[in-house]
């Protein structure tokens, strides 16, 4: 029996240095289905409608998952998924992907409960399914032994499980042991195989053969004029009348070029000419017709998007030319909404977040969330100096693909320095309520601030947030070993690098002296003078991470954008490593990256102003609020 496969994607399978997406026609040829990532939290998969439609033009059936989020309520995040199907619900079912690790206020099963119930109101007879993996199930979903009835509640719903390196996956309560729908069998599959830009692909099987699958979500039988003898290969025929039980004459395959001589039968069939001068008749809905290279391609509509400056400063114009009036001035890396394009689409109408509006030059903005660069980086880097024994450099960097660093070098010789970990909010240690960085800056009147250490979320039901942190924020515990002005307030792990930051300034990767200030990574990346051993996340994100010269003297503070196609892709460990060995760094280690990365000064008018531009939720320019921070104090 042949096994039905299908693959399940996100913007992951998307590499943002490329202007093309998933090769859907590909992945036909090679998968059965496809299940579509909707989206997470409260933001919609930035590939979701390219996916969703590109998925359905090629003529794959279509399944959607929404990743819950524990820390948003669920009833809102249900709501959102609906809209982002925006009426097309796909041929599969709609699956709830639980398995959220980090701890937030709607963690557990009576949330997702509602989550489930919630949805089911708005897509009516439309069947949902339930993703997980066994163990994460068996641990956090009902007692099967004193909360039976409440278990099988989610009995109602298909399983689809996650399970790799088995024969055959493990199926927890309330299913039975073969009652499986979907089984994600491996997270590694050959991308490029499947049409996917990234290396690697989930893959799933169906429980059952073609036939089953077909009947169970009322799919069409196979078209006769398609012939599959592999799951890479598709070939037509081309048949000598416009019948489909005319003799074939030909075959053409994926990519084949044609002219279309005759139509017929109300454009359902086609007379082609072949490359070699043959005539034949053929389906018309399986030719697409190329782009006219003589046409040129519609202008991109830039309305509601958001642009970022790329040079120090930018005139804001009364109209869009030279000639007119400034009425503003844009400074480097601020973010403007696009309103109109001129004409010529040379000047581009924009509104700034205090309202200042008008007309600036396009050539000097890039847009975020794109995959067309507008106008690159400027190919040098930006440096300047911050304060006495603080410089800055903005360094644009073009390959292995896009990305933005920002740099610190901090000479600790300088007089007037002072380091600051981000303080416990309790004397007696206990977890931290999260901040932005730009708030830490602000409340400790710092002049440099970055994100430190990854951290963890705390159950509400033993930490209310609302009780527990008068002031807002979320309790939070970091991951490594912190200590703040002599108080050590977080354990961590052992096999984590420490950064220790004695009183006299000086900065060190191992124990010594009288602790005072420390804070932790969650892995090396130079270790004297040579990258780590393992550093294999070939993924690119926002990164945040510290180094050291050999000398001890200068420390290295580094950010890199990501998540923002167009602008930032993000590093990899590696480019991280090979940033700080370029810089002459002899140990580093990696911080908190992802929505978390921040670099913050303190601006002209005493407020925090931000280096970089961080990404949360996918929102570029908004920071995430997090467990712990290292400031400095700056007196000149």
């Amino acid at each position: 029996m042949n096994k039905v496969i299908g693959t399940d994607i996100s913007y992951y399978q998307d590499l943002p240095e490329t202007p093309q997406g998933v090769d859907f026609n590909k992945m036909k040829g090679a998968a059965d289905f496809v299940i579509i990532r909707a989206g997470q939290n409260l933001w919609q998969d930035p590939d979701f409608r390219d996916n969703w439609t590109g998925s359905k033009q090629a003529g794959i059936p279509r399944g959607a998952y929404w990743f819950y989020d524990n820390r948003v309520e669920p009833v809102k995040q249900a709501e959102l998924w609906f809209q982002t199907l925006g009426g097309d619900l796909g041929e599969l079912p709609l699956f709830a992907d639980i398995e959220h690790q980090v701890a937030g206020q709607y963690f557990g099963w009576r949330q997702w409960y509602a989550f489930l119930e919630r949805l089911r109101t708005l897509v009516g007879d439309k069947e949902i399914g339930i993703y997980s993996s066994p163990n994460y199930w068996r641990e956090n979903a009902p007692n099967p032994s004193n909360q039976a009835s409440e278990l099988e509640y989610f009995h109602r719903y298909p399983l689809w499980i996650a399970h790799y390196g088995v024969d055959q996956p493990r199926i927890p309560e309330p299913w039975d042991g073969d009652e499986w729908l979907f089984w994600q069998f491996t997270s590694v599959g050959d991308g490029k195989a499947f049409g996917a830009e990234s290396k690697g692909i989930d893959l799933n099987y169906f429980n059952g053969e073609e036939s089953i699958f077909r009947r169970r979500f009322g799919l069409p039988e196979p078209d006769p004029d398609v012939i599959l003898p592999g799951k890479y290969l598709v070939e037509l025929n081309v048949r000598d009348t416009a019948n489909v039980e005319a003799p074939a004459t030909a075959t053409l395959k994926q990519g084949d070029q044609v002219e279309v001589v005759t139509v017929e039968d109300e454009g359902d069939w086609l007379q082609l000419r072949l490359g070699d001068g043959r005539m034949g008749w053929f389906k018309s809905k399986f030719l697409t017709n190329l782009p006219d290279p003589n046409v040129p391609p519609p202008a991109d509509n830039p309305v509601g998007s958001w642009f970022l400056v790329v040079v120090a400063a930018l005139n804001v114009r009364s109209g869009p030319a030279s000639s007119y009036d400034v009425v503003g001035l844009l400074k480097q890396d601020q973010m403007v909404q696009a309103l109109a394009m001129s004409a010529d689409s040379e000047w581009l109408q924009i509104r700034r977040e205090d309202g200042l509006t008008g007309w600036s030059s396009l050539k000097y903005l890039i847009k975020l969330g794109s995959q067309t660069l507008t106008q690159p980086p400027p190919s040098t880097p930006l440096k300047q100096n911050l304060f006495r024994g603080v410089d800055y450099s903005r360094i644009p960097v073009t390959s292995p693909r896009q990305m933005v660093v920002h740099m610190l070098t901090i000479d600790l010789r300088s007089k007037g320095l002072q380091f600051l970990v981000t303080p416990p909010d309790r004397s007696d240690g206990a977890p931290l309520c999260t901040r932005t960085t730009s708030r830490f800056l602000a409340e400790r009147k710092l002049q440099i601030a970055i994100n430190a250490d990854g951290f963890s979320y705390l159950s509400p039901a033993t930490y209310d947030p609302i009780n527990y942190c008068r002031n807002g924020g979320d309790p939070v515990r970091p991951n490594g070993f912190a200590a703040s002005r002599g108080k050590d307030y977080s354990k961590g792990s052992r096999f984590q690098p420490v950064v220790y930051i004695r009183q006299n300034n000086s900065v060190s990767f191992s124990a010594g002296g009288k602790l005072y200030n420390a804070i932790s990574g969650d892995r090396w990346l130079i270790e004297k003078g040579k990258p780590a051993a393992g550093l294999t996340n070939d993924v690119p994100e926002p990164r945040t991470a510290l180094g050291m010269t050999r000398n001890e003297r200068t420390l290295i503070l580094l950010v890199v954008d990501g998540r923002q196609p167009g602008y930032s892709s993000g590093a990899t460990l590696s480019n991280l490593a090979d940033i700080f060995l370029r810089c002459g760094a002899f140990n580093a280690v990696n911080l908190d990256g992802g929505g978390s990365s921040t670099m913050v000064m303190e601006g002209e008018d005493g407020q925090p102003k931000l280096l970089n531009s961080p990404i949360d939720n996918n929102v570029p320019g908004r920071e995430r609020a997090i467990a712990n921070h290292l400031g400095i104090y700056i007196n000149e």
